[in-house]
């Protein structure tokens, strides 16, 4: 009945109320019994006390209780104790293993939770005995499940998402660093660089790349922001930079053309710091362009700064082209030595004391190392100043060895001249043709005659070997036409005057002062390309030095007024018979 009683109303109040009316129970066997002893000694001192008063005195009955009836007395009151101690420690062992097997019970729901779903059919409410008390309880517990399985499935949703992200941006990644800068860069072993980006892409840009004629550019560019938006931000300036190069342009109208296309495309909060350099070991002059970067530093062996670069120039993508200087500064190639170049995200990074790596760390760190050694001790010196913390912008470091660069170009052109050849076997010309172009006045000073001419001669199907001779014959004696049959200067005088007095010639320049250039390609009696380059005021051109190896049949005349360039193909143009009537002119 009790545990009919408890199982119905499941209520601790009940348990106590049965605990109580047990114990109650107990007390008042108890009881009854001593009060049965008392009773009887009771009687005892009042039979005494009544056979005194009698007069004479009588002698009355003595009730007395027998040691049997007392000992059954007394064993019927232990008896029952005993009965009513074994039934309460029964039934709290009873409720202990239904509670322990809820316990055991629950907490194998709990192991047996391995997704979502299974918590959403989660119930804490026990299938044994339970109390009404603890309802409210299992019911929180239930609502925590349900809670808890609608932040998994956002997790789950999330992680996805994440996931996705992840995979886009690897693929994004490999795209541009692992196909897009690789096709577009001309690795050399003197030009070592590194990047260390602060986020899966890098606002920061380093690319190397050869141009027709043999010099070198190098481009090291850091665009605002960090991440996917400043990768964005500097895809147009790569490039640029890459056609620009590959189709023989110079360093100024590389530059300018960075920033048009970067006024064009990005919004007006987007803009990006570049430092470009052109090697041209032929003129054996080093040009650098620097907007807004840190300073390149010229050092020698022991890390002493021999000469700084200086931002002289707004960042690529501010200014409108009228305003815009596209000028570089110039300097003597040195033949040892070496360059650094270097983004802000390397003298900015602070340490845990908010304290800036610094230009003057850095100095001090190029002088107490090696020059081969400077970039990874660059890197861990950054990475030891830095702590724990991340990088709050991108790194990037770029070195030149000027020994190892003039060693090596050399050899690569020979290489790229070997390549050339065999590829102009599939290159056929099908007709001849003549061009000319006449530039006059202030165009002389934006002349990008043999950048034309290359984009020419490739469309018009020239061979590449060919093609690349007639560039560099181009942008050797188009420079030694204008600069010593129009300008008149001296090529004996020092850079920086030499430049000085060339920019201030070029601009006293008048309409009447023109440089014509003509090309003519024959196909019989054998292939050849005929350049005449001449200028408005005659005079007697003083270096007939070409700028690379010619072939046997190559001819360089001077002429009165300029220069007469005769190149032969390798093989005849076109294997056909061609007529000189199918020729076409260009005008």
């Amino acid at each position: 009945m009790i545990l009919r009683l408890l199982q119905r109303t499941r209520s601790l109040r009940w348990l106590f109320l049965i605990s109580i009316m047990l114990s109650s129970t107990l007390v008042f066997l108890g009881a009854t019994g001593i009060s049965s002893l008392l009773y009887e000694r009771l009687l005892a001192e009042q039979a005494l006390m009544l056979t005194q008063q009698l007069d004479p005195p009588q002698q009355l009955p003595v009730i007395e209780i027998s040691a049997a009836v007392r000992l059954a007395y007394i064993l019927t009151f232990v008896l029952l104790s005993c009965i009513v101690l074994a039934l309460a420690a029964w039934l709290a062992h009873w409720l202990m293993n239904r509670l322990q097997q809820g316990l055991d019970r629950f907490q194998q729901k709990v192991a047996q939770i391995q997704s979502s779903r299974d918590l959403a059919h989660f119930n804490a409410q026990p299938e044994t005995l339970s109390f009404k008390e603890l309802e409210p309880a299992f019911a929180s517990i239930n609502q925590l499940t349900r809670q808890l399985d609608s932040i998994l499935v956002d997790k789950k949703l999330l992680e996805k998402a994440i996931n996705q992200v992840d995979q886009e941006n690897e693929m994004a990644a490999n795209i541009l660093y692992g196909h897009l800068l690789v096709k577009s860069a001309d690795p050399l072993t003197s030009v070592t660089y590194r990047i260390r980006s602060s986020t899966n892409f890098s606002g920061d840009l380093v690319l190397v790349k050869k141009s027709p004629s043999g010099q070198v550019f190098i481009l090291l560019a850091d665009a605002t922001g960090h991440g996917l938006a400043a990768t964005i931000t500097i895809m147009p300036v790569m490039s640029v930079f890459d056609s620009m190069v590959s189709k023989g342009h110079q360093l100024p109208a590389i530059v300018s053309e960075m920033n048009k296309r970067l006024l064009q495309d990005l919004p007006d909060d987007r803009f990006v710091a570049a430092t470009l350099i052109e090697i041209n070991l032929q003129r054996g002059e080093m040009s650098v362009w620097n907007g807004a970067m840190p300073p390149s530093f010229y050092l020698n062996a022991q890390g002493q700064i021999l000469h700084s670069f200086c931002s002289r120039n707004m960042a690529l993508g501010i200014l409108d082209p009228d305003v815009f200087n596209s000028s570089p500064e110039r300097y003597p190639l040195p033949q040892k030595g070496y360059l650094l170049s270097y983004s802000d995200g390397l003298i900015e990074q602070p340490n845990q004391q908010e304290q800036l790596f610094g230009q003057q760390r850095l100095k001090d760190l190029l002088a107490c190392t090696a020059g081969e050694h400077w970039i990874e001790a660059i890197f861990d010196e950054v990475a030891a100043h830095a702590q724990a913390l991340e990088l709050l912008d991108d790194v990037s470091v770029c070195q030149i060895d000027f020994a190892q660069l003039s060693r090596e170009v050399p050899l690569l052109l020979r290489k790229s001249q070997l390549q050339s050849l065999h590829q102009d076997q599939e290159q056929p010309l099908s007709s001849p043709f003549e061009w000319k172009l006449r530039l006059q006045g202030e165009q002389l000073s934006r002349q990008t005659l043999p950048a034309l001419c290359h984009d020419l001669l490739h469309n018009l199907g020239m061979g590449k070997e060919l093609a690349s001779r007639a560039y560099s014959c181009l942008l050797y004696f188009s420079q030694i036409v204008l600069d010593q049959l129009l300008l008149k200067l001296d090529p004996k005088l020092a850079l920086v005057d030499y430049y000085q007095q060339k920019s201030a010639a070029l601009k006293k320049l008048s309409a009447a002062d023109f440089i014509e250039l003509q090309l003519e390609g024959r196909l019989a009696p054998e292939a050849q390309l005929v350049i005449r380059i001449q200028a408005s005021q005659g005079g007697r051109v003083r270096s007939l030095t070409p700028p690379l190896p010619l072939q046997p049949a190559d001819q360089i005349s001077p002429t009165e007024q300029g220069v007469l360039i005769q190149l032969s193909g390798n093989r005849p143009l076109h294997h056909s018979s061609a007529q000189p009537e199918n020729a076409f002119t260009l005008e």
